[in-house]
C-alpha cells in the first residue's frame, strides 16, 4: 500500500506513465530481477496497470506518447526564416538564399585501419589448386 501510494503521488504530480514504467524496468534490470528483454515486454503491461490504478482513484494521468498540444504557427517560422535570409543577404551580397550549392562527392579511398582488407592482385597464370 505504501509503494502504491507513492506511485499514485508521482502520477498525480504529472509524471508520464511511460517514464515511470521505463524507470521501474531499468531498476529491475540493474537489480538482476529480470533481463532487459523481459523488461521491454512487460513495460506495456505496467503502463496499463498504472492507468487502471489511476482511473480507480480518479487521478488524471498522462501516458507520455501524446502529441504536444501547442502547435507552432508556420507563419512565425516563415517570418523568422525570411528575416535570417535578409540579414545574410545584407552581410553577404554575393550569395542569395535561392542559390543551390552543389556537394561534391569525395573520391573513393583505399581502406585504412587495423581491420581493413585489401584484395590481393589476381594472377592469371597461377599453378596449383
Amino acid at each position: 500500500p505504501k509503494k502504491m501510494a507513492k506511485l499514485l503521488d508521482k502520477i498525480e504530480e504529472g509524471a508520464p506513465l511511460t517514464l515511470i514504467a521505463d524507470t521501474l524496468q531499468t531498476i529491475g534490470v540493474s537489480q538482476g530481477m529480470h533481463s532487459l528483454d523481459v523488461g521491454v515486454l512487460v513495460s506495456p503491461v505496467l503502463i496499463e496497470f498504472m492507468k487502471a490504478a489511476a482511473e480507480q482513484e480518479d487521478i488524471s494521468y498522462t501516458i507520455g506518447i501524446e502529441e504536444p498540444e501547442g502547435e507552432v504557427d508556420e507563419s512565425l517560422i516563415n517570418a523568422a526564416v525570411k528575416s535570417v535570409f535578409k540579414k545574410e543577404k545584407g552581410n553577404d551580397a554575393t550569395e542569395t538564399p535561392t542559390e543551390e550549392t552543389s556537394v561534391e562527392e569525395a573520391p573513393a579511398s583505399e581502406p585504412e585501419g587495423l581491420m581493413a582488407r585489401r584484395s590481393p592482385p589476381v594472377e592469371e597464370d597461377q599453378d596449383g589448386i
